[in-house]
């Protein structure tokens, strides 16, 4: 497809192995879609300087 640009996000355990591939992106949901999808693949939020890290 020329002229248009595709995202997709790679997901990556801390082992170094692919535990995903997203490749339906909607730039407007990214963030929140990423968030939920790390939460199902069991990442957990990082702490913030707030929180004691």
């Amino acid at each position: 497809m020329f002229g248009m640009a595709n995202r997709n996000t790679f997901y990556i355990g801390k082992d170094g192995r692919i535990l995903k591939i997203d490749k339906d992106i909607a730039p407007k949901t990214s963030a929140e879609d990423m968030a939920r999808t790390l939460g199902e693949l069991g990442v957990a939020p990082a702490k913030t300087p707030s929180q004691g890290a």
